[in-house]
């Protein structure tokens, strides 16, 4: 019985003071109860060097949702050009810029992200016959902005670099698209309104984030 115990304290003492395989750092117990894989000084009750596939659940957790709920938080963005399409005569009701052919598809992964809208371009008017054309981004032609910065012109015949900015906070994930409005300010009307005259480089970036 003595000799039992000799062996069992001699394993244990192996395994307590360090557990290796092929002359390498594989495993190691410490006498603290630090487990380490690849490392043989773990610093908690389990230390990796290296990384970690999970197939199951730990504690009735699907570990592997976990990256999947990582991945689909990586922002994701679109960019589109061409904007110069048509210019639009406009009032005081607001008016798409962009016609068909110049609308921007994107696709918008979770419902419970958020949708950031950028333009950065060029804005041309003809006749001003009101205070001034407003500007306004617009997904799907019906949604506004939950918050936004409009651009503006107040004077004819002329064009100005304008820097618009938009946040929608509710939208469904799935396909949408996304256009550029504007309006005469109050009232009026104003002639050959048009995004990015001459074609300068004029950009729209959808960023889909949390």
């Amino acid at each position: 019985m003595k000799r039992i115990k000799l062996i069992i304290t001699a394993i244990l003492t192996i395994f307590t003071n360090s557990l290796a395989f092929a002359q390498d750092t594989t495993l190691t117990v410490t006498s603290a109860g630090n487990v380490g894989i690849g490392t043989s000084s773990p610093s908690t009750k389990l230390e990796v060097a290296g990384n970690i596939a999970v197939n199951g659940t730990v504690d009735d957790v699907d570990i592997s949702r976990f990256k999947s709920d990582f991945d689909n938080r990586i922002s994701n963005y679109f960019q589109f050009g061409n904007l110069n399409q048509n210019s639009v005569a406009v009032s005081s009701p607001w008016t798409k810029l962009i016609t068909t052919t110049g609308t921007h598809s994107f696709t918008k992964r979770q419902n419970g992200s958020k949708i950031e809208v950028y333009v950065n371009s060029r804005f041309g008017i003809g006749t001003l016959n009101a205070n001034g054309v407003r500007f306004q981004v617009r997904i799907d032609d019906t949604d506004i902005p939950d918050f936004d910065n409009q651009g503006s012109i107040t004077t004819s015949n002329t064009s100005e670099f304008l820097s618009i900015y938009a946040v929608f906070d509710n939208l469904p994930a799935g396909s949408h698209t996304v256009s550029i409005w504007g309006r005469a300010a109050p009232s009026g009307s104003a002639s050959s309104v048009l995004v990015d005259p001459g074609g300068w480089g004029g950009k729209m970036i959808v960023k889909e984030g949390w």
